[in-house]
């Protein structure tokens, strides 16, 4: 099984979400882990960490905090105790001690000759333990967790006395969580062992495998809001017969290797049983060299095993790890008869992120009936890859919370109340409603005062289940409605650019208003969202500013309207990506198809798909990776690479059937430099569609922005409209904006709009209008559209003047006046040209006689294809922009991206119907539309076997290599040789026996 840690067989196919009240559950014990292996203690995390999560699920505590009678404490559920006995031993197994701790057997406690108080020896631990848990839940801080507890506590026996003297003792975390805090010994309080890190120490202790745990859940009684915080004791000091033989060894804490952040600590420790540290000293650097300043903070003896403990900055500290962090630690000067030194490396992990790139490489613009074949690299030590098919389209959807509605929300609030609500009151005998459409809206409100299991609030947060792209202007607009909030709970929308791991504020917190206050009604709120071209999540939260301050909550105020009310939300100029399949490949396979036989949606010429990858480990699906936009082909449509050499490529294209022939077009864009205005010199530019009644051409003094002459648009009262265009058609970039001045005369019941298009004219949207003015204004002003959400697209602009109502002509005075009219940061054609294509062929090649001009580096050029019909050129397919670069691909993929571009799979697949690898066409000099090889020349020598074929040259990447066998069963590349001469590819072999078989054996290199 991968990796030594056996757990894969049983857990693979769950997530730790699945886990809550799992019939069979992952293994507590028995794990091996090789932590020099990041995506190994990525899966063991997800397989034997994250099963032992929702614990509190799985408690089955059947006690009574209202009796101190015997069975009070009562007794826990096998599969809690099986999650407290996984979280002990997966620390255990990443630090390299035995991961072999069992809980709550039938062993009996340790009585030791100086005991105060001295149980029956054949009391159980587990019985001892489990009492103790309730002595400590009931018990005042001060006396609870002491290890000598004094009698006077509530539920003090003499086993449970016991049990205080043999644990590690927790009041305010249960199960797992207590264990998190023993191995950290971050929270003051749990006991006095912080600094000698005891907790840690017993449980990593590597000859103690007997323990037991004892636990209580807690609880809150939102009438009195009296608290009983949980418990935890681990039975953690064994009998001398209990102790396991295993060899005394090295232990630190993080462990070496990866290590998951989450359990990092501000206190580090290295122990070993019999070793002496009392002169030891610590040093530490980060993975750039740089020291690192720490301080020894304990050497204490005497419990577990011996060990040096020392302190290490805030920065080294942090649980949270965008990035791995490494640091290399020597500790000198060890006594004891061992090794007087130790050196190790700790790597902190983020075990929710994976550092592997997750690209997906193929064509751009495959054809949409055929599809085409996408090349992934699977993340090592992953149970499988999944790879999505998502299709971009406007978010034009509204959430409004009600019955029946199809729902984009994933409601991640606390089960104990209700998202969507119907909220009628703002208390009792104050009638009003709490949702703007229908009737609910969705609620967030703290369920309680207080959570044992978190010994504290949880934030509470519902997310956006789509993938979401912000386009220019976007934001997210909603309802909102305080109910009781407090000064000092906040509402944020947030989003995630990563898949969920880290989240940023969207626009400023919504704050509650005063204590004992609600909103009068409800308020539209538009949260500004930035442009973004990977996809985003987004969610809302609430929280608390001050985790010490007042709060309502909806457990004692059920009654009223408490937390923020959200209604009618829905996204501004975003798209998202509407789910259209999804392939899952093992963890060796490299190719994935996307096409009709793997989407679940319709594919389509002109679409837009995003696909995406990601790991599957531990049974965890891990964040998608980057986008592969891919856009598929249809008649016309060309694909091939987006970034040929300067020395040219092939393309495939789809014949128009109707065309008689067709002609291949390439134009080159250089940065856009043009400013209409008016003038003469330069002359402009322009299709006048104005009446004859006045000129378009206006000299008009204080009318116009530069120069001697502007632009007029009037109407007279007979005409609906009157326009001109600017006879260019750019390419808009990212940061393309369009701009112009503009002066209003007298334009009464007239609208001027500013129009682009993306289709060559053939229909228009307005960017930007302004109402006329009755008398006109003083002076002209400058203006500037956002292009940006047009990137890659090829516009065309114009002006229109519409009546939009009676309106009267002045020569003089009436109309706008426009002038300066530029599109910026965009590019323009430069060169171009035709070339026919040979009737029936479906490729063209663009190099320097087709595109009339040696390919450029770094340039960008168009290429279309136009149908031809009855000599007459129709309407060019859709664009194809590609940039040449000096840097060209080599080898395989040189082949299949210049020469031929519709081969589908890579070096070992068969693209063709003869079952030919790609890749022994590619070596032998073979076009892939060839079906099969031609065939080689046996010599047989005297003295040697020669297989040999014609071969101009050896393909770059590729090994050329040959097998003798004598027998055709066992193949060797033992005494055989390859040569190249003449044109001639050889491979020689001796054949002292006369006999013997030869045969190539092709590689990529």
């Amino acid at each position: 099984m991968r990796g030594g840690f056996y757990i894969l067989a049983l857990f693979a196919a769950s997530s730790s979400a699945g886990l809550r009240g799992a019939t069979n559950p992952a293994p507590s014990q028995g794990f091996i882990v090789d932590t020099s292996d990041r995506h190994e203690v990525v899966s063991f995390w997800h397989e034997a960490y994250m099963p032992s999560e929702f614990y509190w699920e799985r408690i089955g505590w059947t006690g009574n905090y209202g009796s101190t009678a015997p069975g009070a404490e009562g007794s826990l559920s096998n599969d809690f105790v099986a999650d407290v006995e996984r979280r002990i031993n997966f620390v255990r197994a990443l630090c390299g001690v035995p991961a072999n701790v069992t809980l709550n057997t039938d062993a009996t406690v340790l009585i030791e000759a100086g005991d105060a108080h001295q149980p029956a020896s054949s009391t159980l631990k587990r019985d001892a333990i489990q009492r103790s848990a309730l002595m400590v839940a009931l018990g005042s801080t001060s006396g609870a967790i002491s290890h000598d507890p004094p009698s006077s506590l509530a539920a003090w026996t003499v086993p449970a006395w016991n049990a205080h003297n043999k644990s590690t003792i927790s009041k305010g975390f249960y199960g797992p969580g207590a264990v998190d805090v023993y191995f950290r010994e971050d929270v003051a309080g749990i006991s006095n062992w912080n600094y000698d890190v005891g907790h840690r120490r017993w449980l990593l202790a590597v000859p103690v495998t007997d323990m037991a745990t004892g636990d209580t859940p807690g609880s809150f009684d939102p009438n009195t809001l009296a608290i009983t915080q949980p418990s935890n004791l681990i039975y953690v000091k064994p009998k001398e017969e209990e102790l396991t033989n295993d060899a005394p060894r090295f232990v630190s804490y993080p462990a070496e290797g990866y290590f998951p952040v989450g359990l990092n600590t501000p206190f580090w420790s290295l122990s070993m049983g019999g070793a002496d540290f009392s002169t030891a000293t610590v040093s530490m650097t980060d993975e750039a060299g740089s020291p690192v300043s720490i301080s020894v903070v304990s050497r204490q003896t005497g419990y577990a095993e011996n060990a040096i403990v020392w302190s290490v900055p805030t920065s080294v500290s942090s649980r949270t790890a965008i990035v791995d962090r490494s640091y290399n630690i020597t500790v000198s000067g060890i006594g004891g008869g061992g090794p007087s030194s130790h050196s190790w490396s700790v790597t902190l992990i983020d075990p929710e992120r994976i550092a592997d790139p997750l690209t997906l490489t193929g064509p751009a613009s495959p054809v949409a009936s055929l599809g085409a074949d996408y090349q992934l690299v699977p993340v090592p030590s992953c149970d499988a890859m999944e790879t999505g098919f998502f299709l971009r389209e406007p978010a034009t959807w509204t959430e409004t919370a009600e019955d029946g509605q199809e729902s984009f929300i994933v409601d991640r609030t606390d089960p104990a109340y209700d998202l969507r609500v119907s909220q009628t009151l703002s208390a009792p005998g104050f009638p009003s409603n709490y949702f703007t459409e229908g009737s609910k809206a969705f609620n967030l409100t703290f369920p309680t005062a207080y959570d044992p299991r978190l010994n504290t609030i949880a934030d509470e947060v519902f997310e956006f289940e789509r993938q979401v792209m912000a386009g220019s202007n976007a934001s997210v607009d909603f309802q909102f409605r305080r109910g009781y909030m407090t000064s000092t709970t906040a509402l944020a929308c947030e989003s995630s650019s990563d898949g969920g791991l880290s989240w940023q504020t969207v626009g400023t917190p919504l704050m509650g208003a005063s204590n004992g206050q609600v909103d009068s009604g409800f308020s539209n709120i538009s949260l500004p969202l930035p442009p973004s071209s990977n996809p985003i999540l987004l969610r809302f939260r609430l929280y608390r500013t001050n985790p010490a301050a007042a709060f309502y909550d909806h457990e004692r105020y059920s009654a009223y309207a408490t937390g923020a009310f959200i209604d009618e939300l829905h996204l501004v100029n975003c798209d998202w990506l509407k789910p259209g399949g999804m392939v899952t490949t093992g963890p060796s396979e490299g190719v994935v198809e996307f096409g009709t036989a793997t989407a679940t949606l319709p594919i389509l010429t002109g679409q837009e798909w995003c696909l995406r990858t990601r790991p599957v480990m531990g049974g965890q699906p891990f964040p998608w990776g980057p986008v592969k936009v891919v856009q598929p082909v249809g008649p016309l449509g060309l694909s091939g690479t987006v970034e040929p050499p300067t020395s040219g490529a092939i393309y495939s294209f789809i014949p128009d059937p109707t065309a008689d022939s067709h002609v291949f077009k390439v134009a080159r864009f250089n940065p856009s430099s043009w400013s209409e205005g008016a003038e003469n010199s330069p002359s402009e530019t322009i299709i006048d569609e104005t009446a004859a009644n006045y000129e378009l051409i206006s000299t008009r003094n204080g009318f116009r922005a530069s120069g001697g002459s502007s632009f007029r648009l009037a109407v007279q009262p007979s005409d609906a409209e009157d326009s001109f265009e600017i006879d260019r058609e750019v390419m808009a970039t990212v940061d393309s904006e369009f701009t112009f001045w503009m002066r209003r005369g007298w334009s009464p019941n007239q609208q001027l709009d500013a129009e682009v298009s993306t289709d060559g004219g053939s229909t228009w949207s307005s960017v930007w209008s302004i109402t006329g003015k009755n008398f006109g204004e003083g002076s002209g002003s400058d203006y500037s559209v956002d292009l940006s959400s047009l990137a890659g697209e090829m516009v065309r602009c114009r002006f229109v003047l519409r009546r939009t109502g009676s309106a009267n002509f002045n020569a003089s005075n009436s109309g706008m006046w426009i002038d300066d009219i530029t599109i910026t940061d965009a590019e323009e054609v430069f060169a171009a040209a035709s070339t026919a294509v040979t009737i029936g062929s479906e490729q063209v090649t663009l190099d320097a006689l087709t595109a009339g001009e040696s390919l450029l580096d770094g340039a960008t050029y168009r290429l279309q294809m136009v149908p031809v019909s009855g000599g007459v050129e129709g309407s060019p397919g859709p664009d194809f922009f590609v940039t040449p670069s000096a840097s060209a691909l080599t080898g395989y993929a040189a082949w299949v991206a210049y020469e031929h571009p519709t081969i589908t799979g890579g070096f070992d697949d068969a693209d063709g119907a003869d079952g030919i690898a790609n890749g022994l066409k590619y070596a032998f000099g073979v076009a892939p539309s060839t079906s099969g090889l031609p065939g080689d020349e046996v010599v047989v020598d005297p003295e040697f076997l020669i297989l040999q074929r014609d071969l101009d040259s050896l393909r770059d990447g590729v090994v050329y290599g040959a097998e003798f066998s004598q027998d055709l069963d066992g193949w060797s590349p033992v005494g055989v040789t390859i040569s190249h001469a003449d044109g001639v590819l050889r491979a020689t072999v001796d054949r002292p026996d006369l006999s013997g078989f030869l045969r190539w054996k092709i590689t990529e290199e």
